[in-house]
């Protein structure tokens, strides 16, 4: 918010790029944190093999193992990845 207090009364070239830099980062962060349980569920398929039987299955299993947390397993490192 505060960034965008400051940059919105500038119109010089460099503030415009800035505020589409911060605007592409914001857009980034928000996809990957809306797909991180899909990415996370992904991952754990491709590491077990064989062993997995559907999205849906390993989805359920982490939500009882480890609740809403597991599921964004690793979205800090793929946030910062796309900022």
């Amino acid at each position: 918010y505060a960034i965008t207090t400051l940059l919105a009364p500038q119109t010089s070239p460099a503030a415009m790029s800035a505020k589409l830099v911060f605007a592409g980062a914001v857009a980034g962060i928000i996809s990957r944190t809306l797909c991180a349980p899909i990415e996370m569920v992904s991952t754990v398929m491709m590491c077990r093999g064989d062993a997995c039987l559907s999205m849906r299955d390993e989805l359920t299993r982490t939500w009882k193992a480890e609740g809403l947390r597991g599921m964004f397993k690793g979205n800090g490192a793929n946030c910062l990845k796309v900022a």
